[in-house]
């Protein structure tokens, strides 16, 4: 059978039946995501893995059951995770013509996703989560796992394609320039990261612990899973809680319409780190720590880079549904940069009250 749609891809893990009804779930960039409903009020997850963004989505479900197997046998009474669902035949990833995967998920009741943080305490609840992750992974052997994104998370490597690109691209209006401008005022963090990178602790990492990649539960409080663990991998512990901070700590989210009135919450910034102290403390060393705040100025200016190299090709890799949003989700995290830039000792200061030496 030749799967194009996701009804097709339904067949092949549930078997011919039309006792189903299928809803859009989610507003991911990357990843294409249905809520599947069965009509004896079963509930799954329905994704596609892009081959245009992930080259071998079967190193991606690799990990994938590597990581959901081993969060399984840990003791946690804390966060819940999904899992994986097999056919008849016992496999548990369909490919298309085009290469991609589709994989079908345990479904997770009385949950609901956030695209941005309103209170203190969702952040010290979502804090505490990443470390709860980061610590029961911290008895899985990260040689074991692919990187499914080669250089995911190298500054340099984004700052050089960019450089390429914006050579050919001709400036067409002030948002462009605006970015441009903004690149070469903020691109020394990036030496300023990599002279420590050798330095900084490598974990197994989430990848993409953005606010939306949590599961609250329906009052919205309390953080009782994380998902879309196709970026778990060795990494850098702070490029997680950068992108964490990045993340959470703008309220304003990163699709608002005033990117020069966003701002970079240190309550927030506060809050989360106190979530995560209580639960990880002994991850991070002193070195992680005397850059945290700039960790999260650096994923916040690549972001801000890759969406705009994306404007720049022609909106190849993040959704977009209207003309000009990936340079203007570009401008927001340029902008949060610049806010973060600006509180630099402050948030320093905090970073060493939650984690005193």
């Amino acid at each position: 059978m030749e799967y194009k749609k996701p009804q097709d891809v339904l067949c092949f893990f549930l078997g011919p039946t039309n006792e189903y009804t299928l809803s859009h779930l989610g507003q991911g960039k990357v990843n294409d995501t249905w809520l599947v409903r069965l009509k004896s009020g079963e509930q799954y997850v329905l994704q596609k893995i892009p081959a245009a963004v992930f080259s071998n989505p079967s190193e991606v479900m690799h990990n994938q059951r590597l990581v959901t197997t081993h969060l399984k046998t840990r003791r946690n009474k804390i966060l819940q995770f999904y899992r994986l669902i097999s056919n008849t035949s016992g496999h548990d990833t369909c490919y298309d013509a085009e290469g991609n995967g589709w994989r079908l998920l345990s479904y997770l009741e009385q949950t609901r996703t956030l695209e941005k943080l309103e209170t203190e305490q969702q952040a010290e609840s979502l804090g505490a989560a990443l470390a709860h992750f980061h610590s029961l992974l911290s008895t899985l052997d990260s040689t074991a796992l692919f990187d499914p994104l080669p250089d995911f998370h190298n500054t340099p490597v984004y700052l050089k394609k960019y450089r390429q690109v914006a050579a050919s691209s001709c400036v067409k209006n002030k948002e462009e320039q605006q970015c441009m401008q903004r690149i070469e005022q903020l691109q020394p963090v990036v030496n300023q990261f990599e002279k420590q990178k050798a330095k900084l602790t490598s974990h197994i990492i989430h990848g993409d612990p953005k606010v939306s990649n949590f599961l609250f539960c329906q009052e919205g409080k309390k953080v009782i899973s994380l998902i879309d663990l196709d970026t778990v991998k060795p990494g850098l512990l702070l490029h997680d809680l950068g992108d964490c901070c990045r993340s959470c700590c703008n309220q304003a989210g990163e699709e608002h319409h005033d990117p020069e009135k966003t701002t970079f919450s240190p309550q927030i910034f506060a809050a989360l780190l106190r979530g995560y102290a209580s639960h990880s403390k002994i991850l991070l060393h002193p070195e992680d720590l005397s850059l945290l705040p700039i960790a999260a100025k650096l994923i916040s200016f690549e972001l801000g880079i890759r969406f705009f190299t994306d404007h720049l090709q022609g909106n190849t890799y993040f959704k977009v549904t209207a003309p000009g949003q990936n340079l203007h989700r570009a401008l927001i995290q340029f902008y949060l940069a610049t806010s973060i830039d600006r509180q630099l000792d402050n948030l320093q200061q905090l970073v060493h009250e939650i984690f005193p030496t």
